[in-house]
């Protein structure tokens, strides 16, 4: 797999928190492509690295952070 990008990382952590702290929920994978531009697949191959590397907690729907982003 390629390498990431830390500062899409970063961005994808803080979409999530403040869509969370907006909405009450985690956004889809939609939201997070619409508001960061990239694509479905581009989140979603972040978020499983992320979940993997421990950076967050993702189960396909659901998609818990920690505070804050430490990388």
């Amino acid at each position: 797999m390629r390498s990431q990008s830390l500062e899409l990382k970063k961005e994808i952590y803080d979409t999530v928190n403040d869509w969370k702290r907006s909405y009450g929920y985690s956004p889809s994978l939609n939201d997070l492509a619409k508001k960061l531009n990239v694509s479905r697949t581009t989140v979603y191959r972040y978020l499983t690295r992320m979940n993997e590397d421990g950076e967050l907690y993702y189960n396909g729907s659901s998609i818990e952070t920690k505070e804050p982003f430490d990388n």
